[in-house]
């Protein structure tokens, strides 16, 4: 496997831990804003940036200066920038797809989990 995609493996993880940690620390529900929501917006940034770093050593492609940016400070709207910048239009909307699907749905995953009993009443 290719390094952008044990990051990839690795933000599925950090989203998956997230929501153990949210479920475990509030069991009767989450205040409006805890530190774990910042961490994992933070870390949610670092680990797209890091994959497109990788992706973009990988590919051979280089990564803009809006891109790099926009990813910093809005994830879904750089990466797409980024891949539309180095990919044909039609790889580039299947990969951004892909990607972000499969983020939201580990997150939608994890989440009716939890809610569904995932983890004891005892929490």
């Amino acid at each position: 496997m290719a390094k952008r995609d044990w990051i990839y493996l690795g933000l599925m993880g950090f989203i998956t831990l997230g929501l153990v940690a949210d479920a475990l620390l509030w069991a009767t529900g989450p205040p409006v804003t805890t530190w774990n929501a910042v961490i994992q917006s933070f870390g949610i940034m670092l680990f797209v940036y890091f994959w497109e770093i990788a992706d973009a050593n990988q590919s051979g492609v280089r990564r803009s200066s809006v891109a790099r940016l926009l990813t910093f400070f809005l994830p879904p709207i750089g990466h797409a920038i980024y891949l539309y910048q180095g990919r044909p239009w039609q790889q580039a909307t299947k990969s951004f797809l892909i990607f972000w699907a499969g983020v939201v749905g580990v997150a939608l995953v994890g989440t009716f989990a939890l809610a569904a009993g995932g983890v004891p009443s005892d929490y």
